[in-house]
Formats: structure tokens, sequence, C-alpha cells
């Protein structure tokens, strides 16, 4: 079959969908309850956005050390679809790595990846808890 104009724009579409919502399930999961850890149910002060941030980034470095072999799929399927004519799918790109490259070949450009990803959510959940004090919002306290 002869891809036409729209279809290579979807070539990794299936393990990005497959790491999207699991890597954000494990994300919250692993922040809440490491917040839950760190900070514990109530605290008597509320933090600063900076312990939030680190809570953030661990968290993040949690769940994207897991999903980041989807990840790096993604990458490598949509790159097909641009460079190469001959596209493997999903399984064959799975074999392809682990037969010329070991299992580390899942996780080429973790470094560089990770260091985005640690400190870009680590900044978003600082931002977000920053926000919630701001404006006096408190999930944790029960509302009468």
């Amino acid at each position: 079959v002869n891809e036409g104009k729209i279809t290579p724009f979807y070539r990794g579409l299936q393990p990005a969908l497959i790491s999207v919502v699991p890597n954000s399930g494990l994300q919250f999961m692993a922040y809440e309850t490491l917040k839950r850890i760190v900070i514990g149910k109530r605290p008597s002060k509320e933090p600063g956005p900076f312990t939030f941030m680190c809570i953030g980034g661990l968290s993040a470095l949690f769940s994207n050390t897991i999903m980041y072999p989807l990840q790096m799929l993604t990458s490598r399927l949509v790159m097909q679809g641009v460079l190469e004519k001959n596209k493997k799918g999903l399984i064959a790109t799975i074999k392809q790595t682990l037969s010329k490259e070991g299992p580390l070949g899942f996780y080429k450009g973790y470094r560089a990846a990770i260091t985005k990803i640690v400190l870009g959510n680590g900044i978003s959940f600082g931002c977000f808890e920053a926000m919630k004090q701001i404006f006096g919002i408190d999930f944790r306290r029960k509302r009468h």
C-alpha cells in the first residue's frame, strides 16, 4: 500500500498512545506518593515551591525511566517514516533494536531527555502547588 500525504504523520502513533497514559498515571501516582512521604498528610506548615519541584522532578524521573523505551520506539518509527523506504512496524523495530544494540538500545538519548523532563516537570509541579497556595486551594482539607 502506498502511503499518502497524511499517513506518514501517524507513524509511531501506536507506541505513543501506549506510553502516554501509563506515563502520566505513573507520574501522578509517584508524585502523590512522594508528597505523602515527604510532607505527610496534614503538615503543620505548607512546604515551599522548591520542595514540590523536587518531588515533581523525582516523580517524572520514575515514570519516564520506566516508559522511555516506548518513547524511543515512537521516535524511531516516526524517523523511519521520514527517512527510510523500508518501513518497519513496532515489533520489527523492537527486534531490530534488541539484535543490533541490546537492551540498552532502548535507552539511547536517555540522559539528555531525562534532564529536560525532570527539570520541566519539576517546574510545572512547583508552579502548580505555588498557584494552589496563592489562590488558597487545598484539596487535603475536608470541606464541610
